[in-house]
């Protein structure tokens, strides 16, 4: 679980209209996320936590933001598994 995610160093990212398409080139990999998971990476800086965004999400779609909560953690979640996202701390560290 990252407490506030950003990309990892080698990803290369590229907005499709609302998507974003992301290139690991370390496994030669293409990922196309929609416009919301898309929204997620955007925000995934190191300076927000995982709530914060979700806190923003909620506040640009009008949702309550407990209910995105469980869906921006799944999408971090997910990213991070990948090697798409790591915790600002172990990114400082590298």
């Amino acid at each position: 679980m990252l407490d506030r995610p950003v990309p990892a160093e080698n990803i290369v990212a590229e907005d499709l209209d609302e998507d974003v398409c992301l290139y690991r080139p370390d496994i030669d990999e293409v990922l196309v996320l929609n416009q919301t998971a898309g929204d997620v990476w955007r925000l995934a800086d190191g300076q927000l936590s995982t709530a914060e965004i979700a806190e923003m999400l909620a506040r640009a779609y009008s949702l309550d933001a407990s209910a995105l909560q469980l869906d921006v953690r799944h999408v971090v979640d997910d990213l991070a598994a990948r090697g798409y996202l790591v915790d600002r701390a172990s990114s400082s560290a590298s």
